[in-house]
């Protein structure tokens, strides 16, 4: 009786060891891009990213987050790299990333044909250059940062 008794007692242990751990961040959420023609360049653009990671976790803080996303086609291939830097994102929250990435060339084409835009017709009425991309398109490439208990994060804040 007393083997059973310790055998649930470790198993309650390592049931609690494991779902205490962190989850990390897999993919970007609500991804968008807004195209820009860069203001006295020639065949030069500007592409404003705007996404955001979610901290699903209930006790801890993600400290000091940098990462990068990369935006590729439909056939997968990677087109542009977003490096982001985020200093906090607390449990249940979702760290903002605005990224500015300028273009040229063969990279704009391609770009532009995945996102169905006329790079001619940019910031007229009829093409403001807004879109949200799919998630097929947006992949979370790299990601790290340091775990915080929120407890011990908001001692240190107050003192």
């Amino acid at each position: 009786m007393r083997k059973l008794y310790l055998r649930g007692i470790l198993l309650l242990a390592a049931v609690s060891l494991f779902s205490s751990c962190a989850k990390t961040p897999e993919k970007v959420i609500s991804p968008s891009v807004k195209a820009a023609v860069v203001q006295g360049e020639d065949k030069s653009w500007s592409i404003f990213f705007t996404g955001g990671i979610k901290n699903e976790n209930d006790s801890t803080a993600f400290i000091n987050v940098d990462g990068n996303i990369l935006l590729v086609n439909d056939s997968g291939e990677k087109l542009v790299s977003v490096p982001f830097k985020i200093p906090a994102i607390l449990p249940f929250e979702t760290g903002v990333i605005k990224e500015r990435i300028d273009i040229k060339g063969e990279t704009a084409e391609k770009v532009f044909s995945m996102l169905s835009v006329s790079p001619d017709r940019l910031g007229t009425p009829d093409e403001p250059g807004n879109r949200f991309l799919e998630e097929k398109n947006v992949k979370l490439d790299s990601i790290k940062f340091e775990k915080k208990d929120i407890v011990t994060l908001l001692k240190e804040k107050v003192r």
